[in-house]
């Protein structure tokens, strides 16, 4: 037989064979090597720590520092609760914020989505800029009203915690003293715990804690005020949480 019908030849065994095999019923085809699992999981696992959730104007918001020097962030890592700082720039209890930010709220319009976040801390700083726009005394009063009343309302086990309006100019001007008593005076009136920046002059006695625009805290200035919250609730009884050890 020539050389090429035999190389043919072999060819076609070969196919054949393979064939043949692929073809082989499963129970004599060689079983891969299993490895009994361990890892079986129902889910991820949830975070047990605290959550905070924090309302506010700029001065809340920080965005003028890196996140981990905003005093939100230092007090919560302070304490080990997870953050969600959803502070709006510009806005106040009544105030809206910016033009050229049209989806930012008041504070009135938070309360219904820090109810459904169930935070178990909940911080509310806010009043500067309710001094911006010639609201009235009782304009002010009645969004303070709104927003203490309703989140104190939806949130009775929610660890609530008012900080008045800051202010970082020297001696307060009459309007956000007004502001600071109204909120102050709601605070009170449900039972809330109220933190007063401007009394204590965080930051508005060192110009040092200011930065280049004049109003908003430096990173020095951020420190501070996480360092006056920290001392206010650690004098109140609240301590930084400790995970239960695991069974």
């Amino acid at each position: 037989m020539p050389i090429w019908a035999l190389v043919a030849t072999a060819t076609v065994i070969a196919v054949l064979a393979a064939v043949a095999f692929v073809n082989m019923p499963s129970a004599v085809q060689a079983e891969p090597q299993r490895t009994p699992r361990t890892d079986f999981s129902f889910g991820a696992p949830q975070d047990e720590r605290p959550h905070a959730r924090w309302l506010g104007d700029s001065f809340t918001e920080a965005g003028q520092v890196p996140e981990n020097e905003r005093f939100p962030k230092i007090v919560s890592e302070h304490f080990g609760w997870t953050l969600t700082n959803a502070a709006e720039g510009g806005t106040g209890y009544v105030t809206d914020g910016p033009q050229e930010f049209p989806e930012r709220e008041p504070l009135t319009g938070h309360v219904q989505r820090v109810i459904a976040d169930a935070p178990d801390f909940l911080f509310v700083a806010a009043g500067l800029n309710d001094t911006s726009r010639n609201y009235t005394e009782d304009e002010i009063r009645a969004a303070v009203q709104e927003t203490l009343g309703g989140v104190r309302d939806g949130l009775p086990e929610t660890e609530i915690v008012v900080i008045g309006p800051f202010w970082p100019r020297g001696n307060p001007i009459p309007e956000i003293l007004m502001v600071r008593d109204i909120v102050r005076e709601e605070a009170e009136a449900r039972g809330l715990r109220f933190l007063d920046p401007i009394e204590g002059e965080w930051v508005n006695r060192d110009p040092a804690l200011i930065g280049p625009d004049g109003t908003h805290p430096t990173s020095a200035g951020q420190a501070v005020i996480a360092q006056r919250i920290i001392e206010s609730l650690t004098a109140a009884g609240v301590s930084p949480y400790e995970a239960t050890p695991a069974a």
